[in-house]
């Protein structure tokens, strides 16, 4: 058997030359060169809904529920202030309304106990 020579080299003179990669600009930084950023919590805050809910339907058990809509309300004001949520109207809407019921079935009850 004989063994055919080695080819020659290929011809590399139609080629481009190598990119100069020491003109490149530099890396873009990293992703901890970068402060963070701060994350809120999106969407309207459930306190608000509730003190809103029991603020409104709070006559339903003579006043008494919407004591429960200005708690709730205080804590969602509380909560939407460090997370930055919505329902800060819904919230004041719930304390506002609550104190409004109460105050009404108070009142009421005190008609009813002197006449």
């Amino acid at each position: 058997m004989s063994e055919s020579p080695p080819s020659p080299p290929p011809d590399d003179s139609h080629l481009p030359p190598p990119p100069d990669y020491s003109q490149l600009p530099p890396p873009p930084p990293r992703d901890s060169d970068f402060p963070p950023v701060p994350v809120s919590v999106s969407g309207t805050n459930q306190y608000a809904k509730v003190a809103l809910l029991l603020g409104s339907v709070g006559w339903l058990v003579c006043g008494l529920g919407s004591i429960g809509g200005v708690y709730y309300g205080v804590k969602a004001l509380a909560e939407i202030k460090s997370t930055g949520q919505k329902g800060r109207g819904m919230a004041i809407a719930g304390i506002v309304i609550g104190l409004f019921m109460f105050v009404s079935g108070v009142l009421i009850i005190i008609g009813k106990v002197n006449s």
